[in-house]
């Protein structure tokens, strides 16, 4: 024993100059630790939204949160790390602490366990399956799905049919609009209030590093970009819907916009994208280009088990890593979507540098940044060549179709964002009034071009909103403007990493240019500074302007004696299709 004494001391004497230095490294380590038992509770959760166990376990994680950032030493800790000199890694430690700290403070272990309560409800709602049945007793239509899709089965209905299905989808869907929500937005916005903040969106987004000044300076940037596209896009339906000579309405709008081509036809296309497949074709292109994803926890489940959408937790990085993803059906471009998306996560997490895996609020920058640099890897997935590559068997002229299309459909995705933020922000402003609302969701469409009247109502008379039914919005509050940044560092991204390394499809330097320029680009240098550094481009919209374009005119109508086309042939995998 006393041969390992010196040993021990000069242990003990190197931790107390390293605690002194860093007053965060304790905690760093103890918060690691609770993250982790809380990520595998949201992980389980998530991957069964019915697990009860799971969500005691959650609940009870959740309560350390708030102990560990109502623990004295803890918060003097923080607070002796927010005096540290502008730039330094302390500082940007003790800040992003204490913005997590604010937030939790606000919370009261009851008020925790009332918000996971409401937000089991919600799910539960969301996840209960119902269908519209046709007339002839044979057809069943799912109404769980957005729009878009569950229209697609009406198409070769009659107008009365596709209204029918048109009132009970709206009816279904806004069964979450109600006592539940309010409530969940009530006793947030008292938090809130607590912590000094107007409502709780104000809050979270101040949890995210972001304030409501740089939302609407994005906004307002993209705001001329955006609606001239939506506005030709609108004139392209308004037009199909009189040479097919049917209303412009909530009902036919879907039709129309794939009658007019402005919508991907991914019944064709999915039928080459198996999702039994996803996995090993993602993990051999992302190998190819220098990423390997490690030995990954990846589940897959359908949404009435499986919360809808794709979700990765950093459980112990970089080594124990889980993805998530719903999956309803067996062919489907958005899985693969889903999966190379939530991949790039994956890759981050395993390549952070020794300082930032030490500190778990190091291990991400601003969501409103990490979404974008996920997001490049769909765009990868879009190009050309990757379809052509690792998706055996498509048809040559889906490919520059399905590049083309998601361009086109970026900018919807940017305009339906951008309602999600503003109707978010107006829920929490006043929750007890739905019909104000949901009227004020109608007005953010209208603005966007986006509306088609009338505007549909439920039974009671509540106006449709399909930005209230996201459930993004309730498990994380003050989310949805990150997919308004997120084409914009996306593009500036991708068009850094094609000005350096030429093409990334099977491009073996991807991952490591990443590593190299981004993701260790310094655990305090702001993920803005990065992206400037590797992005020639002064006004950030730049790179997202030469991407997207204008829709093609509507093609001239063929002479009223041409001769019909020839039936499709049958698409590949047709009889395995599930239903929308």
């Amino acid at each position: 024993m006393l041969k390992k004494l010196p040993l021990l001391l000069a242990m003990l004497f190197v931790l107390s100059c390293s605690t002194q230095q860093d007053p965060l490294a304790r905690i760093d380590h103890r918060y690691a630790e609770i993250l982790a038992d809380l990520n595998a509770a949201r992980r389980d959760t998530t991957r069964n939204v019915h697990n009860k166990d799971a969500l005691r376990r959650k609940v009870a994680f959740e309560q350390q949160i708030l102990a560990f950032f109502n623990d004295p030493a803890v918060m003097s800790a923080i607070e002796q790390a927010r005096k540290s000199p502008e730039g330094t890694l302390l500082r940007h430690k003790g800040e992003s602490y204490w913005r997590q700290a604010v937030v939790s403070r606000a919370w009261t272990k009851k008020e925790k366990e009332q918000e996971t309560r409401l937000l089991a409800i919600l799910d539960n709602i969301s996840g209960s399956q119902a269908s519209w049945g046709h007339p002839d007793g044979r057809t069943q239509v799912p109404l769980n799905g957005p729009w878009l899709s569950t229209s697609q089965d009406a198409d070769a209905m009659p107008g009365d049919l596709r209204e029918d299905l048109d009132a009970e989808y709206v009816d279904h869907r806004m069964r979450l609009v109600g006592d539940d929500l309010r409530d969940l937005i009530q006793l947030r916005n008292r938090v809130a209030k607590r912590a000094g903040f107007e409502t709780y969106w104000h809050l979270a987004l101040f949890n995210r590093g972001l304030d409501q000044n740089d939302v609407d300076k994005l906004v307002q940037e993209l705001h001329s970009v955006i609606v001239p596209l939506n506005r030709a896009r609108a004139q392209i339906v308004e037009l199909q819907a009189q040479r097919m000579g049917i209303a412009n309405d909530f009902a036919n709008n879907p039709l129309l916009r794939r009658a007019a081509g402005l919508e991907t036809d991914n019944t064709v296309a999915e039928s080459y994208f198996d999702t039994d497949l996803a996995e090993s074709r993602i993990r051999e292109s992302l190998s190819d280009m220098g990423i390997d994803l490690g030995n990954l926890q990846i589940y897959y489940g359908p949404s009435r088990y499986t919360l809808p959408g794709a979700y990765s937790f950093p459980i112990r990085p970089p080594d124990l890593l889980a993805m998530i993803i719903s999956v309803d059906k067996r062919f489907d471009t958005w899985f693969y979507e889903a999966m190379i998306h939530e991949s790039g996560y994956i890759w981050w997490w395993r390549n952070l540098q020794a300082q930032a895996l030490a500190s778990p609020v190091l291990w991400e920058p601003p969501s409103a940044y990490m979404e974008g640099f996920a997001q490049l890897f769909e765009r990868i997935m879009y190009e050309p060549a990757w379809l052509k590559r690792y998706i055996p068997d498509i048809p040559p002229q889906l490919l520059q179709q399905l590049s083309d299309n998601r361009a086109q459909q970026a900018v919807r995705a940017i305009t339906e964002s951008i309602i999600e933020t503003a109707v978010e922000r107006r829920a929490y402003e006043d929750p007890t009034n739905w019909g104000a609302v949901a009227r004020y969701c109608t007005d953010m469409e209208s603005t966007y071009d986006l509306h088609v009247e009338p505007t549909p109502t439920t039974s009671d008379g509540l106006p449709y909103c399909e930005a209230l039914l996201h459930p993004l919005i309730w498990h994380y509050p003050a989310y949805a403007q990150n997919y308004i940044f997120s084409y914009i560092t996306e593009a500036r991204l991708f068009e850094a990493l094609r000005a350096d390394l030429g093409t990334p499809v099977a491009n073996g330097a991807v991952g490591p240019w990443l590593v190299d320029n981004i993701i260790q680009g310094g655990a305090s240098s702001p993920f803005e500074s990065r992206l400037d550094s590797v992005s020639p481009d002064t006004d950030r919209t730049a790179a997202l302007k030469r991407y997207i374009k204008p829709p093609a005119p509507l093609a001239p109508e063929p002479p009223a004696n041409a001769p019909s086309p020839a039936p499709s042939p049958p698409r590949k995998g047709d009889n395995n299709k599930l239903p929308r």
